[in-house]
């Protein structure tokens, strides 16, 4: 049972150490295993983490690399892995300066949150070096026991050995050495059954993949919301909530997609069900909704934690998926506060002269009571206007502990409803 770790807002002091008188009490809850969201350094005191520009320095106001350290031995002291969430999609835009020492990055691709990172240009070779041993970094030196692979979709590789699959099974080599087992977990909106099919059989060789199919299935049948990808559950929510219990994909290749006007996914038949993890919530499917209402606000208390724990009970018996998703659920919904960085010494507020920025588009509705969290991204092939700009969510850091993801990029104050409540959602697989 994994459990989903914000560690800016999990604890008042919002620190590792403050993470750890903690642990106890999540070993007694049954929790084996805990998902930390990004760590690597980002501009400001405060972020959900996708924001971050040092990839193998764990973020200082935490506590540093040492502080980390200590997390990770206390928690193997409770019986708890610690799995560590990783960005290496894209970097953030205040503080990036990783162009100006060589071709980090490409023009031929751009990802819907900033530059793509140049993984089968000229150079690549460096580059995939480069942030293949950030993740050796993280298991080598800090001990964690796997890497959870944030947007793998987002990543666009044409080469014959993809990044993903390199870097896999560079983790896998290393652990094989050590006499240890690393769990390498992907997230992918694509539905797509290489990630976790082994390298020999010519996929990316991930241990496990998560499966939005099931909490999109679950959310229509206990809301009858139809707005964005919701729109492709809604003809059949139940019959597709029947399918998700049996099977990860409900879109596996054979079924068109009228939110994305295409066919998509691929069949999963004899890939083991511990392969995929499910779950009833995660911070993009709720912080990336502009009110950040969680489960509960939408569907109300007894079909969330009623009699029977209602979502949760779905996770957990989905009996073909050994992953399986529940949670603690207030009705705090998961807001954000905006931080912006330190005025530069020309007084103007931003990361100062030399460095690109891409504006944050507003995560507030124009005019609407409503607007649905985004729906899952392609590969994407085309640039992006410096004028327009993108950011990667909506929103920045998390007012509650709750969930991980790869939206909400940008940067955020804890509020105080953050340091005087701790929620928290958990997965097992």
């Amino acid at each position: 049972m994994i459990l989903e770790l914000h560690v800016g807002t999990f604890s008042d002091g919002g620190t590792f150490d403050g993470a750890i008188p903690h642990l106890a009490g999540l070993a007694a809850l049954g929790i084996t295993a805990v998902e930390v969201m990004p760590i690597a350094e980002f501009p400001g005191g405060r972020n959900w983490g996708y924001d971050g520009v040092f990839p193998s320095a764990a973020q200082s106001t935490y506590g540093g690399p040492d502080g980390f350290r200590r997390l990770v031995d206390a928690a193997h002291g409770h019986g708890i892995a610690v799995i560590l969430d990783v960005v290496y999609n894209h970097l953030g835009p205040e503080g990036n300066h990783l162009a100006e020492f060589g071709p980090y990055f490409t023009s031929t691709y751009a990802t819907l949150w900033g530059d793509a990172l140049n993984f089968d240009g000229p150079d690549s070779d460096q580059v995939r070096d480069f942030f293949i041993s950030s993740a050796r970094y993280w298991v080598e030196e800090c001990h964690v026991d796997g890497l959870r692979l944030d947007a793998i979709h987002a990543i666009v590789d044409s080469s014959a050995i993809p990044f993903v699959q390199q870097l896999t099974g560079s983790i896998h080599d290393d652990a094989t050495r050590a006499g240890r087992t690393v769990h390498v977990i992907a997230e992918s909106a694509a539905n797509d059954s290489r990630v976790v099919t082994p390298a020999s059989d010519h996929g990316l060789g991930c241990d496990a993949q998560w499966a939005d199919d099931f909490h999109h299935a679950l959310h229509v049948a206990l809301t009858g919301d139809q707005t964005g990808y919701y729109s492709d559950f809604g003809r059949s929510a139940p019959g597709d909530l029947h399918t998700a219990l049996l099977r990860p994909f409900v879109y596996d290749g054979n079924r068109y997609s009228n939110h994305r006007r295409m066919h998509f996914g691929s069949p999963a038949d004899g890939i083991p069900a511990r392969r995929f993890v499910v779950f009833d919530q995660n911070h993009d499917q709720i912080g990336n909704r502009p009110g950040g209402d969680r489960l509960i606000s939408q569907a109300g208390f007894e079909a969330c934690e009623g009699r029977g724990r209602g979502s949760a009970r779905f996770a957990l018996c989905a009996a073909a998926l050994p992953g399986r998703g529940v949670r603690r659920a207030p009705p705090l919904p998961l807001l954000h506060q905006p931080h912006r960085p330190r005025p530069d010494r020309s007084g103007a507020r931003g990361p100062g002269p030399g460095v690109r920025v891409r504006r944050r588009r507003s995560a507030r509705p124009s005019g609407r009571e409503h607007v649905p969290e985004r729906g899952p991204r392609p590969h994407a092939r085309r640039r992006v206007s410096r004028a327009r700009g993108c950011s990667r969510g909506t929103a920045a850091c998390s007012a509650s502990a709750a969930s991980t993801g790869h939206s909400g990029r940008s940067n955020s104050r804890r509020s105080q409803s953050a340091r005087s409540t701790r929620s928290t959602q958990w997965t097992t697989w």
